[in-house]
């Protein structure tokens, strides 16, 4: 029982330092998980080019795995060679589907306002917030990434700490 406390401190203290790691490097952090995506479909591709290459098969020498390693090495090459460009639009995306949901709930809030519903105002405040951080997303996507990457950092040593606390360290 010892032995299992004692991995699960130490897996909880690895969990902090990569925490603290996310809120000190935020960029860098996601430039590398970027990178590491790049390289993984470019690698990813590479095997599956030697696999079509090696193999004689008809079936293998058809034109869709081809196209597919194809484009999945030039998607790895861009995202290696400009992990900015992937990471900005990640947030814009994401930025994008708040707006709409912060309208739809503009939408709500008008409609329960017609009905005669009390509290409607809140609904109100709620989706013009709700479409104000999405504009603010897609507005800063890089540094709405970075405070995210912090966010996450954030999360990840208070979880961490609470458990070593909680789990480990109260009887």
């Amino acid at each position: 029982m010892k032995n299992s406390k004692l991995s699960q401190f130490f897996y909880l203290v690895v969990i902090i330092v990569l925490g603290a790691v996310l809120v000190i490097y935020p960029g860098d952090t996601l430039t590398v998980a970027v990178k590491v995506l790049g390289a993984g479909l470019l690698i990813s591709a590479i095997v599956a080019i030697v696999s079509l290459l090696v193999r004689k098969d008809s079936v293998e020498m058809a034109v869709f795995p081809w196209v597919g390693a194809i484009v999945t090495a030039i998607a790895g090459l861009v995202i290696l060679l400009n992990p900015e460009l992937i990471i900005s639009v990640f947030p814009i995306i994401a930025g994008s589907g708040i707006i709409l949901y912060g309208a739809f709930g503009f939408m709500h809030a008008i409609s329960y306002k017609k009905s005669g519903f009390t509290g409607w105002q809140v609904s109100l405040v709620f989706s013009l917030l709700t479409v104000g951080f999405g504009i603010l997303i897609v507005a800063n996507p890089f540094g709405t990434a970075t405070i995210i990457v912090r966010l996450i950092g954030i999360i990840l040593i208070y979880n961490s700490v609470s458990e070593i606390w909680f789990r480990i360290l109260k009887k």
